[in-house]
């Protein structure tokens, strides 16, 4: 199906108005200006609009991988529909949707025709946002834990930017009295920066910025009723490719959107606990993933972006050591049918799920 047609279909499904927020002043100081506003309580929103969630994440991945998906999104996810007008762009809160792995939040920025007109996108326009989703406890507000990178944005034939946010799923699995927290609330001193895009690039690499800022905001959305499916968890004891310290890493875990490998430990030095030692450019390797299902079918995977992080103190100990954590994911560009999943094959390390 083409881009344009997708897209028709998507905006056909999506067709309830959606809750509306814009500033109430404004202090105009370049791109950085904004308005005070302030949203707070929680929303149960999962049925009250007609949006189609699984619509909303097949358009992203159709777009970002050049070709059609369908993925069955049943129960992993809700619909939300929250509009915040910002300085020459307007961000819709979509939808959200949970695996094992991470909460999944979909946004869309649209830019004004004045923004549209002065950065001229192209292929090399790049748009981020600048927000920490969290996860909060709905009882008394506190996090549980909270996110703030996201897939790659991608800009549909329409203009509009299509996002997504991600937060780790370290709390769990279960999501009932646990709500999805968007909030940007700036300290007067500090600026109230949304957006950020980069753009012009010429052959060099070289182009120019922007920012556009929001007015503040704190919503909540009731994260209860979703169905997590669940991912494979299988012990490792391998490396990776492309990592010049040769970690070893305990775990592998395969969820819809993303494979991760973990390990941690006990050091009595903070500065001595492992990291990714990255391989960069033509020292790197080719990193092949390919999905091997029961029946003998073969999938390959590329993905949108190795991430991961180089290594992060989880807590100091009474004694004075510490736990670490390493980290190493592997995002898909599409999602991964989890039923009938028996391997993943990196390179020619064949890694058994069952």
């Amino acid at each position: 199906m083409k881009a344009r047609q997708m897209q028709a279909q998507f905006d056909a499904q999506n067709t309830k108005a959606v809750r509306k927020h814009a500033p109430r002043r404004r202090a105009l100081i370049g791109f950085a200006a904004a308005a005070a506003l302030l949203v707070g309580g929680a929303v149960t929103v999962g049925a009250a609009n007609d949006w189609n969630y699984g619509a909303v994440f097949n358009r992203y991945f159709t777009e970002k991988s050049g070709s059609p998906v369908s993925f069955d999104y049943t129960g992993m996810g809700l619909d939300i529909g929250e509009e915040i007008k910002g300085e020459g762009f307007t961000m819709t809160v979509r939808s959200v949707v949970a695996d094992s792995s991470n909460v999944y939040v979909a946004l869309d920025i649209a830019l004004s025709s004045e923004i549209t007109e002065q950065i001229k996108p192209d292929d090399s326009t790049a748009l981020g946002l600048y927000l920490t989703p969290e996860i909060v406890n709905a009882e008394d507000g506190t996090t549980l834990n909270c996110g703030g990178s996201g897939f790659p944005a991608v800009r549909g034939e329409d203009g509009i930017w299509h996002c997504i946010s991600v937060m780790d799923m370290e709390t769990g699995t279960d999501l009932n009295g646990k709500q999805l927290q968007l909030r940007h609330i700036a300290e007067p001193e500090m600026n109230k920066e949304l957006i950020h895009i980069g753009y012009n690039y010429n052959s060099e690499g070289e182009g120019e910025e922007m920012s556009l800022a929001a007015p503040d905001f704190d919503l909540r959305y009731d994260l209860s009723g979703i169905t997590v499916q669940p991912g494979k968890t299988v012990s490792y004891g391998g490396t990776l490719p492309n990592d010049a310290n040769h970690n070893t890493f305990d775990t592998a875990t395969v969820s819809p959107f993303m494979m991760r490998f973990g390990s941690s430990g006990i050091v009595g030095v903070m500065d001595s606990a492992p990291k990714w030692g990255p391989v960069f450019g033509e020292d790197a390797d080719e990193v092949s993933i390919t999905a091997v299902y029961a029946d003998g079918t073969e999938l390959a995977l590329r993905t949108l972006r190795h991430g991961g992080l180089n290594h992060r103190i989880t807590a100091g100990r009474p004694d004075g050591r510490y736990d670490w954590e390493l980290v190493r994911t592997y995002i898909f560009d599409t999602p991964v049918t989890m039923d009938g999943l028996t391997a993943i094959r990196i390179n020619d390390n064949v890694i058994s799920l069952q």
